[in-house]
């Protein structure tokens, strides 16, 4: 297989062309800040690709995926939007875990948190790239926490516990072959 980037003459922007089927994933797509201006760069160099997501607003992120097929997890039922998804935290790695992108040659997720998890053909090339460490799980624990509901549960006793050991163990191996920012460093 061969892949480019090359810039599409003065008619467009630059895209990527692939000799296989391409997929895309991004954590949630609920809001346009950083994480998500990135992804939609990335997106716009595969229009075609189908992305994967946890949870998808389209007005939240202004229409910007238009024009690709969006596939959520089972989550998006709940009609979560950006003020709320925190609650649901702990049922996100697991959500991941059961998002299948296996039809494609190619993923490439952009991901801080949970989206370098979802399913892909073994033989496919998963690439990620990866913004900053997951900051509910290692700077905003107590935030995050504090949004999840019935605060005596034992679900948001689990919560931290659940969140940093999908960021370690298994994970550490997903992650090894993303693409990171040199300030994750000092995580190891």
């Amino acid at each position: 297989m061969v892949a480019r980037a090359e810039r599409a003459g003065s008619s467009g922007g630059d895209r990527f062309e692939f000799g296989g089927s391409i997929g895309l994933a991004h954590d949630y797509l609920l809001v346009m800040r950083g994480a998500e201006r990135t992804f939609a760069a990335i997106a716009e160099m595969a229009p075609a690709a189908p992305i994967y997501t946890l949870l998808y607003d389209r007005a939240g992120t202004n229409g910007r995926f238009d024009g690709h097929p969006v596939v959520t997890s089972g989550l998006q039922r709940l009609g979560v939007r950006q003020r709320g998804f925190r609650a649901l935290l702990p049922l996100l790695p697991g959500a991941a875990a059961r998002l299948r992108a296996d039809g494609h040659d190619l993923v490439i997720s952009s991901s801080s948190a949970f989206a370098h998890g979802i399913r892909t053909a073994e033989e496919a090339v998963h690439v990620c790239y990866c913004h900053t460490p997951f900051r509910y799980a290692w700077f905003e624990r107590e935030r995050a926490l504090s949004e999840v509901p019935c605060e005596n549960s034992s679900l948001r006793r689990k919560a931290p516990t659940s969140l940093l050991a999908y960021q370690s163990s298994p994970n550490r191996r997903r992650m090894a072959s993303c693409i990171m920012p040199a300030s994750t460093k000092a995580l190891e």
